[in-house]
């Protein structure tokens, strides 16, 4: 006999593996010296928490896998805070800086 029951959403800027790029604005020595998959990953999160429910398979695999993780919908742009919105910007900045840099500095 099972028993299902069904997960509700609940926003938290507490969880995940990058916390602090949905708490405070982060700072360039934040995310500087990361690797572009690591920053991509941070990016993703602040969109998981929100519950995105992400078309990429790799994206979407990653983050099943967490508990505080509920899929919810696709449209999220309303709901991001000043400060994801401010730091999604540093990281796109740093991830396009990463791919384009990387072999310079032994990434």
């Amino acid at each position: 006999k099972y028993s299902l029951k069904k997960k509700e959403f609940q926003y938290d800027p507490a969880v995940g593996s990058y916390p602090e790029a949905s708490q405070r604005l982060l700072k360039p020595e934040d995310v500087e010296n990361m690797m572009k998959e690591d920053l991509e990953f941070m990016r993703n999160e602040i969109f998981a928490r929100h519950g995105f429910c992400f078309k990429k398979k790799h994206l979407r695999q990653q983050f099943e896998n967490e508990d505080w993780y509920v899929p919810n919908t696709v449209d999220i742009k309303g709901h991001l805070t000043e400060i994801e919105k401010k730091n999604l910007e540093m990281i796109k900045r740093y991830e396009k800086y990463a791919e384009e840099y990387r072999d310079e500095y032994g990434r």
